[in-house]
């Protein structure tokens, strides 16, 4: 799959309306708790930012892609 493909199936998830988003956050805090970690993320890579769909231990919702760790492993 390539770069246009997976943002275009992105798009089509429609991540951005979930309902129940709290859902992922739930996940994170359980993830931080299971790896004694302070943050944990679930990061959406769009083609211009990184948002965060569940966070737990970040006060921001979203970066730049060009700082992005996750559009690193996107990447490869």
């Amino acid at each position: 799959m390539d770069e246009l493909d997976r943002l275009d199936h992105l798009d089509t998830l429609a991540l951005g309306s979930v309902k129940q988003a709290e859902i992922f956050s739930k996940i994170t805090r359980l993830a931080a708790n299971m790896l004694d970690c302070p943050i944990s993320l679930v990061s959406i890579v769009e083609a211009d930012r990184q948002w965060f769909l569940g966070k737990t231990g970040l006060s921001i919702n979203e970066t730049p892609r060009e700082i992005s760790f996750c559009s690193i492993c996107i990447a490869g």
